[in-house]
């Protein structure tokens, strides 16, 4: 039976965050994926979005704080350029480019790479040349069989 009012008796708070899980698993996507949309679209009202730029785009430019530079920005494509690209809109927010084409966009990526290879702990395979190794003799194995 309902309460005076129409509200249904629940035994507990349903969060926004409950909300969001529930809207995420309904339609297919996760949590943090629907969180992240969700950031982007409160940057941009309905009436400064930019019909034919990516929402990728809308998202890079997301991160500008001044809200007029944001919007100015969206609006004015790069020289030479009739529309935004993501890699274009990365090299304007200062950010790293999925294409380098200028040097210092190379070495940028190419040193990005090289520490997070890094940071990557080494396989077993790659410690012993590639080949398995046995940790019960300490020798590598052929085909995988153990070593005796």
């Amino acid at each position: 039976m309902r309460e005076a009012g129409g509200q249904e008796r629940t035994d507990g708070l349903f969060t926004v965050k409950d909300s969001l899980f529930r809207l995420a698993e309904d339609i297919g996507v996760s949590c943090k994926s629907l969180s992240g949309n969700r950031w982007t679209a409160s940057k941009w009202p309905k009436d400064r979005r930019v019909a034919g730029v990516s929402f990728t785009v809308h998202r890079i430019f997301a991160g500008i704080t001044d809200e007029e530079e944001r919007f100015a920005t969206i609006l004015t494509p790069p020289k030479g350029k009739s529309r935004w690209t993501p890699d274009e809109a990365n090299r304007r927010a200062g950010r790293q480019v999925v294409k380098p084409v200028t040097l210092q966009e190379k070495v940028s990526r190419s040193t990005a790479w090289r520490l997070m290879r890094r940071s990557q702990p080494p396989s077993p395979a790659t410690c012993c040349g590639g080949r398995p190794w046995s940790p019960r003799s300490g020798r590598r194995t052929r085909s995988g069989l153990l070593a005796n």
